[in-house]
């Protein structure tokens, strides 16, 4: 069992899912670590598959080991036969979970053709139906996302995707009376 383990999950508007996971491990190493889940597999063409590159576009794999002194996780994430909308979902509450050999301060994903100051911020909601992405006045793919979870702060961009806040207290401080709103 992993140290720490983190998945994504993916649904596309046809009901298809499938998953790829980031771990954490203090017996990862830079190479494939089949015990821990990480090793090349071939994409089927005819089903709906999620999966990054483990060689520069040559060897498809699920899963992402490291060992805790590197303390940025950042892949590109790929698709296949999939129909849009397609929905992403995680566990925030991994982000605190005490098998992390530090706390994560930064986890968003941007999509390939954005700018890098448009990023959306995966530690304050668990799921989103990815956004519909511009370039060059067509509408792109949702692939390939770059994900990156780490120990650093994210610098934050214009742009960031963030769940609205619905709640506001007011003044901060205060010495006898707040607003609630």
């Amino acid at each position: 069992q992993p140290q720490w383990k983190f998945h994504l999950a993916f649904e596309d508007a046809a009901g298809a899912k499938d998953t790829i996971w980031f771990v954490w491990d203090s017996t990862a190493t830079t190479g494939l670590d089949s015990i821990l889940g990480e090793y090349t597999m071939s994409m089927p063409n005819d089903t709906f598959q999620v999966y990054m590159y483990y060689n520069w576009y040559v060897d498809s794999i699920k899963t992402f080991a490291l060992p805790p002194f590197f303390t940025s996780i950042g892949r590109y994430v790929y698709a296949v036969n999939h129909t849009y909308p397609i929905k992403m979902s995680w566990d925030t509450s991994l982000f605190t979970d005490p098998a992390l050999p530090f706390q994560v301060q930064c986890a968003d994903f941007q999509n390939n053709w954005t700018p890098a100051d448009d990023n959306f911020n995966m530690l304050e909601t668990d799921s989103v139906t990815l956004p519909v992405f511009f370039c060059g006045g067509d509408t792109c793919e949702h692939f390939p996302l770059y994900v990156r979870i780490e120990k650093d702060n994210c610098s934050v961009g214009i742009n960031e995707h963030k769940k609205p806040d619905f709640l506001s207290v007011y003044p901060n401080p205060s010495n006898n009376k707040i607003t609630v709103h």
